[in-house]
């Protein structure tokens, strides 16, 4: 085997012991509707994370090209998450269809105080703002702003654990 081939397969195993511990950072699992009311863009989101603990900031990653994007852009930010609750995974289905004519399916939603659409069966959500956004490979990480928000029910969050952390 000659050294090229050698290296090569150096690196692939590399990428695959990588990739099997990034998969075991837990995320929870979320429901991003991005812009407001009827003009709002649904997609399930895995990378969501509180990251200011004196202000109530959040911040959330989206992968670049998304019509979500476009969405926060025609809306100045306005997006809206719902945490789904442990075992209720009939409330991620609409949002594994490419592009569903009722974008949140049969799920039942509730408007936030500024017009952001969350689902009525969420563990909680909250209505967010952006404040800044930094690039981050295939992703763009969106800063937010949380003005306002709800517990819906007491239960256990959603938590997602991936095979591999080069994929959904």
């Amino acid at each position: 085997m000659s050294d090229s081939n050698k290296d090569s397969k150096r690196q692939d195993s590399k990428r695959e012991a990588i990739g099997k511990a990034l998969g075991k950072v837990p995320s929870g699992l979320f429901v991003a509707s991005c812009g407001l009311g009827t003009s709002s863009v649904p997609f399930l989101a895995s990378w969501v994370q509180q990251c200011d603990l004196e202000e109530p900031l959040l911040m959330m990653s989206v992968q670049k090209g998304r019509e979500a994007i476009a969405a926060l852009d025609g809306q100045k930010g306005a997006f809206t998450i719902s945490v789904l609750p442990e075992g209720r995974h009939d409330l991620m289905k609409p949002f594994f269809q490419s592009k569903p004519e009722a974008p949140f399916g049969e799920l039942e939603t509730c408007r936030a105080p500024d017009g952001g659409v969350y689902l009525k069966e969420a563990l909680a959500w909250m209505e967010c703002s952006e404040i800044g956004r930094a690039d981050a490979g295939d992703h763009v990480v969106i800063i937010a702003r949380v003005v306002a928000g709800g517990l819906l029910q007491e239960a256990k969050p959603a938590i997602h654990v991936r095979k591999s952390g080069f994929s959904y």
